[in-house]
This record gives structure tokens, sequence and C-alpha cells, in this order.
């Protein structure tokens, strides 16, 4: 398939299968939706990409020579609201780099390419680095209201386009789920960048 190019995707034969891997019938359970995703992403070995992340009913592949990965990600509304907002804010350094918008592949299912990033490594105990303080005061936060107004404030001035990704969270309200922590942090050189910050 000619994922890495996604001309003409809906007339490819990858599409074919990940729309018969995807369909709602396979997808009514969370252990069907994981199965699916599981034969999907054997099915994109066998084609030439590599899994390098799997999550819930999520899947990253990486094709060699290729410069952005492809997410595909089913039923979770938080990350396609997310990555829709961020795509129209690429001037935020903080928000993933997104080339074209979701592409839906089957009903609830999408794939999206994306910047490949570094993961933030933390060492415990030290906070040298502005973005290892960044993380240790987003890890596990479950609203921006569990923030302290110093930790908002430090946040704007060091981190303004972290700032207002969490005041987009904040104004979607109850919708979603705030899910941050150290595998949704990611690094860009020096620069954090929130992955995937809701699910629901």
């Amino acid at each position: 398939m000619r994922m890495d190019e996604l001309k003409g995707y809906r007339s490819d034969p990858m599409h074919a299968v990940a729309g018969r891997e995807f369909d709602p019938h396979r997808m009514r359970t969370a252990n069907l939706r994981d199965a699916a995703m599981d034969r999907f992403g054997r099915f994109m070995e066998e084609h030439g990409f590599k899994t390098v992340g799997r999550g819930s009913f999520a899947g990253v592949y990486q094709k060699d020579g290729y410069p952005w990965l492809f997410k595909v990600f089913a039923h979770d509304p938080g990350y396609l609201w997310y990555v829709n907002w961020a795509a129209k804010h690429q001037d935020n350094p903080n928000v993933p780099r997104i080339k074209g918008l979701p592409m839906r592949i089957a009903p609830d299912t999408y794939v999206i390419r994306l910047e490949k990033l570094d993961k933030l490594v933390r060492r415990h105990g030290n906070l040298t680095h502005g973005y290892e303080q960044l993380a240790y005061l987003l890890n596990g936060i479950e609203s921006v209201d569990d923030l302290s107004k110093e930790d908002l404030q430090w946040i704007s001035k060091e981190y303004p386009g972290v700032y207002d990704i969490l005041r987009v969270i904040q104004r979607a309200g109850n919708r979603f789920v705030v899910d941050i922590h150290g595998e949704n942090i990611m690094m860009r050189g020096q620069t954090p960048v929130i992955a995937d910050p809701l699910v629901g």
C-alpha cells in the first residue's frame, strides 16, 4: 500500500484491509477492538512497516525512509478532538507536527501522519531542565484545576504553548478525561510536545 503517500487512499488495497478489520461488527467490545488492532499491526509489519507504539486501540507505525509516523486509532474521540485542534495550531511549538488531517478508514477509526519524536527521559530526583519540571507538574493530573496558581504561572511563562493547550483542555470541560503522564509528553530536541493528553 502507498500509505506513505495517502493519495487516493480509499482505492488502495490496504484501505480495504483496514476497512474490513475495523468494521463495526468487529469493534463492538474492547476485546474485539484490541484483537482487530493486533491483526492490523501484523498486516502492517508484513508490508514493510514497523510497530513503534501500541496503546489502547491505537498503533503507531514507521516505514524506513519516510519522515512521518502513521498512527491508527479507534474509538478515541478525545484524541481525535485534540489532533484536529493541534492540526489548526501548528504554530504552537508544543503540539505534535501533523501532516494533513485525520483520515477516516472505518467508522470511528482513523489514520494520521505525525512527526517522529523522542521519548522524555526523566531522571528521578533531578529536575535540572525546565521540561523535566514541566513533566513533574503535569504527571498524572486529572484536571487543569489540579495545578496551583503558581504552577500555572510558571508554565505560562516558561511554556506558553503548553499553557494554551491546558486552557483548551479546560474549556473542553468534562467531555474528556485528562491523561497526561510521562508517555504522553514527548520531545522535539529540547522542546516538550504534549502528544496525547485526553481520553474518552
